[in-house]
């Protein structure tokens, strides 16, 4: 239930992330490098947090097909704390800190003012946060999905 509410904020967050970066670039066309650091991230929440928010509710309703299409998503996500979201952060950090200009990244009006500096600290930190965060969701539920998917697939066998 844990990764089913987690995907749901993180389903809204991939939304805010749309219209904050990725919205307007689309509409002007204008797709660059720094657009590309954050439709990855946002390709990543959708798919991988997206999809266990998709499955919550039929992990207590369904069968064990079901349950191993979630313990699927979930053993899926773990491809994120083992090297997605590492290099997630590192196109970012490339993108707005080594390479600014020539990636695109360019904000036409920063929500804090016009201080740049911040609004890079800012939204790198919420990104590394937001990507632990959900590493942590996904090595810690990921083993007890695979348990109650084993426990149900058990009682399904027994009563057969």
């Amino acid at each position: 239930m844990a990764l089913g509410v987690w995907g749901l904020g993180q389903v809204g967050l991939a939304v805010a992330l749309w219209y904050a970066f990725l919205d307007a670039p689309v509409k002007n066309h204008v797709v660059d490098s720094y657009w590309g650091s954050w439709v990855i991230i946002f390709g990543l929440l959708i798919g991988f947090e997206g999809g266990l928010f998709l499955v919550w509710p039929t992990s207590y309703y369904g069968t064990s097909l079901s349950l191993d299409f979630a313990y699927g998503v979930a053993a899926a996500s773990l491809t994120g704390p083992y090297g997605l979201y590492e290099v997630c952060i590192f196109f970012l950090m490339f993108t707005m800190w080594f390479f600014p200009v020539s990636s695109g990244y360019d904000p036409v009006v920063s929500i804090f003012g016009g201080d740049l500096v911040i609004d890079k600290i800012t939204w790198f930190i919420v990104a590394i946060v937001d990507l632990g965060i959900n590493s942590f969701m996904s090595l810690w539920f990921t083993p007890d999905v695979k348990k109650y998917r084993d426990a149900i697939k058990a009682l399904e066998e027994a009563e057969e």
